[in-house]
């Protein structure tokens, strides 16, 4: 299974993308503010096909239960779904994911204070694309894995949305903070909707 990789050039900018799938279930922004190498690249992962997760000591793989510890789970996938990455890009292929300050604290667990499926103890999610911005050159890359669509078919459909989409119109002069107090918008209407689920 072949990847696909595009630039889209120095047009667009990654939080006005995020405008457009901030509706979508699953995605991960990882939005880079430093100004060295550390801090080069804000990514931006869609369609997860898979993911696992820990709830209260009970692991699950795309929300079915399995009798292996979240590290023993995480290490199968990780191994399984290896690519080399011959790009200078931080990542083709993959997951995002996060581990809590509580994970695997037993005090924490004697105290009953239980986590739910909306915010799991731990979870990485692996997605078939990804949106990178080099914050050096400002350009823009699409990756594609072939996982739950044809690569070049999904890639195409993401740089459509992005052509297409009115909001991205003279993004160039919209300065840090304002796109700073966007990203926070965007991060408590999420939170608010996972409140309202529970």
């Amino acid at each position: 299974m072949e990847n696909k990789i595009i630039s889209i050039g120095k047009k667009y900018k990654i939080d006005r993308i995020l405008d457009l799938y901030k509706d979508e279930k699953g995605i991960a922004f990882l939005d880079s503010s430093l100004k060295n190498e550390l801090g080069r690249y804000s990514i931006l992962g869609l369609h997860p096909y898979m993911i696992i997760k820990k709830v209260n000591d009970i692991v699950y793989r795309n929300n079915k239960k399995i009798k292996i510890t979240f590290e023993q789970g995480l290490k199968n996938i990780l191994h399984m779904e290896y690519q080399k990455n011959d790009t200078d890009l931080p990542i083709i292929s993959g997951g995002i994911g996060y581990f809590s300050y509580q994970y695997n604290n037993m005090n924490y667990h004697k105290n009953n204070v239980g986590f739910t499926e909306e915010i799991p103890e731990a979870m990485f999610s692996f997605y078939d694309n990804f949106i990178i911005q080099d914050n050096h050159t400002n350009e823009i890359f699409i990756t594609g894995n072939g996982k739950l669509k044809q690569a070049a078919i999904s890639v195409a459909d993401i740089h459509g949305k992005i052509k297409s989409a009115d909001t991205l119109d003279n993004f160039q002069n919209e300065t840090r903070t304002e796109y700073q107090v966007k990203s926070s918008r965007i991060l408590n209407q999420t939170l608010t909707k996972k409140q309202l689920q529970r």
